[in-house]
């Protein structure tokens, strides 16, 4: 009889063993499902902001091109949203930039006038790039989020229509 006492105590142990085993083996599924998914869904979010960009910088390279055949003092504005990532304008190379990092490299289909470049170490940069030979871009920027960009031709030098970006 003593043998049944045991087996029956232990028998209510072995449940409360196996509860949390089954407890224990969801939060780990869980746990895995999550670290695999979360940078899949930052890649998917920044893969979308870089199609985006893209729409954008498209759009400016007509603007720039629209301002420097326009002659002296034509001015345009171009809105941008950039909800990740950053544009910056160079003045020497006369290029304008926009890179984006993410855990995978991009390769994306981008319209003619719109050079796509990605670097990788460790996290990869993707960048969507516009260089400009007959235009002089006098000026440099940082940009990022909500922001609205003037450009303006203020004349030539070397034969070439020289444009402000702010």
């Amino acid at each position: 009889m003593p043998d049944r006492q045991i087996y029956a105590g232990s028998k209510g142990a072995s449940s409360v063993v196996a509860y949390v085993l089954i407890f224990a083996m969801a939060m780990a599924l869980t746990s895995a499902a999550y670290m695999y998914t979360i940078p899949r869904l930052a890649d998917m979010k920044a893969k979308g902001e870089l199609g985006y960009a893209t729409v954008y910088m498209a759009r400016l390279d007509d603007e720039i091109r629209t301002v420097s055949h326009g002659g002296e003092d034509s001015k345009e504005y171009v809105n941008f949203n950039l909800q990740q990532g950053v544009l910056r304008v160079y003045d020497v190379g006369d290029r304008i930039e926009y890179s984006i990092t993410s855990n995978a490299c991009m390769g994306i289909d981008v319209t003619p006038g719109v050079y796509f470049e990605a670097q990788a170490a460790g996290l990869c940069v993707n960048k969507l790039i516009l260089n400009y030979t007959s235009v002089d871009i006098a000026s440099n920027a940082t940009l990022t989020g909500f922001f609205q960009l003037h450009i303006e031709n203020v004349g030539f030098r070397n034969n070439k229509p020289v444009l402000t970006i702010s």
